[in-house]
């Protein structure tokens, strides 16, 4: 659940950018190129791990966490989350079912014509109630259009010769993705107008006159073809001729699509942060086992409450894996990680393991441990190295033990 929120807050994040500084400029070549890289990054910025540097001092081993976790089975508090990923799959899977079914009916449709190669372009002519449109190469000429061929063949040329239909299913597949997102559907409009913004500009000779001059030999009660490029859409005329109309932009605006750069490292700098942090802290007993160089620490890390509010932590939040748990699956995992200058965890992995499910699941719960108080050193903050002992036993392994 956290990926799919921080991916979408970081598409938030860097479309705000793009709505902001950069979608009235009219370098549509790059705009193009952003609107494209935005959902690629915006997947890609929660994977990032923003490493803190520093020395790492000592490491020592504390006690086995084996009470708090010995009965730890599939608390209520955390089937929301459970219900919240399945629930926003499910809506992604049902979103790309539909656009599954509306590309295939495209792709059905263009079967059924009869084309003519004509400039490496396939071109149909139908007496039909859509628009002329084209989807890549395919281009198909609506005789009620009522306007001339020559025209639309240019216009759709500049389309294919681009490949804007790759942006526009690009585009449709984001929106899948990000379906409950408030922007996916903005971003889709503007990916569309880019497109056309681009082959306007391409087509210097074109004036606005002209545009509004084919809108209105147009026959307003034509439909658009989904997923496909129309000659001729009422809900970007406008948008169209103001940006025909515009000036070019000046050169100097170019740095403005520098600003995704700090947007992208705040956007990392913030998830990891959240994926380690949160408000508790802990406090070690004293005899832990330690390495030696932990013996030059003037105060190791400590968290509030002592090893009580610990295992209060570990038995309240850790998750028994329900399918390990009903194969009888159990053991001991040791965990390290490091306590950080400002107390975060961070650096987690397992140095040994017992399972993926386990292993994994005592990794999640380090990670969203409560800021420590980080160990020091003479006066200074250090960061510091710790394994932690986390054992999954059965109920009745407990009881034998006891």
């Amino acid at each position: 659940m956290t990926y799919i929120l921080q991916s979408n807050l970081a598409f938030a994040l860097l479309y705000l950018v793009y709505r902001l500084f950069i979608k009235d400029l009219t370098f549509f070549t790059l705009n193009r190129w952003v609107l494209i890289l935005i959902p690629l990054a915006a997947l890609g910025m929660p994977l990032v791990e923003w490493k803190q540097g520093g020395e790492v001092i000592g490491g020592m081993l504390l006690p086995l966490a084996e009470d708090g976790v010995t009965n730890a089975t599939i608390f209520p508090t955390f089937e929301w989350i459970d219900w919240f990923t399945t629930f926003y799959m499910l809506f992604g899977l049902m979103f790309l079912m539909v656009f599954a079914f509306r590309f295939t009916k495209l792709l059905l449709y263009l079967s059924s014509l009869e084309f003519r190669a004509w400039n490496g372009l396939k071109i149909a002519s139908v007496d039909a109630t859509h628009r002329s449109f084209s989807f890549f190469h395919f281009v198909v000429i609506s005789k009620n259009e009522g306007i001339d061929q020559d025209r639309i063949l240019q216009h759709e040329t500049v389309h294919a010769d681009y490949w804007h239909s790759l942006d526009r299913l690009i585009s449709e597949l984001v929106s899948c993705f990000f379906w409950a997102n408030p922007f996916s559907g903005s971003y889709k409009k503007d990916v569309k107008n880019n497109c056309e913004f681009q082959v306007d500009d391409v087509l210097s000779m074109n004036s606005d006159n002209q545009i509004i001059e084919d809108l209105g030999r147009s026959q307003p009660i034509l439909k658009e073809i989904e997923l496909a490029n129309s000659f001729i859409s009422t809900s970007n005329l406008l948008k169209r001729i103001k940006m025909k109309t515009k000036k070019q932009s000046p050169s100097y605006k170019k740095a403005f699509y520098g600003l995704f750069l700090p947007a992208a490292l705040i956007g990392v700098m913030i998830f990891s942060c959240s994926d380690n942090s949160s408000d508790n802290a802990f406090e070690f007993e004293q005899e832990v086992i330690s390495g030696e160089a932990v013996k030059e620490l003037t105060q190791m890390p400590a968290y509030v409450g002592g090893m009580e509010s610990m295992v209060r932590y570990l038995t309240e939040n850790i998750v028994y894996p329900k399918d390990a748990k009903e194969e009888g699956v159990a053991g001991t995992v040791f965990v390290q990680f490091v306590v950080e200058t400002d107390g975060t965890i961070n650096n987690v992995e397992v140095t040994q393991g017992v399972d993926d499910r386990l292993d994994l699941e005592a990794v999640r719960v380090i990670q969203k441990m409560p800021k420590w108080s980080p160990g020091v050193k003479g006066e200074e903050a250090v960061r510091v190295a710790l394994v932690l002992p986390i054992k999954f036993s059965m109920p009745d392994q407990a009881v034998e033990k006891r």
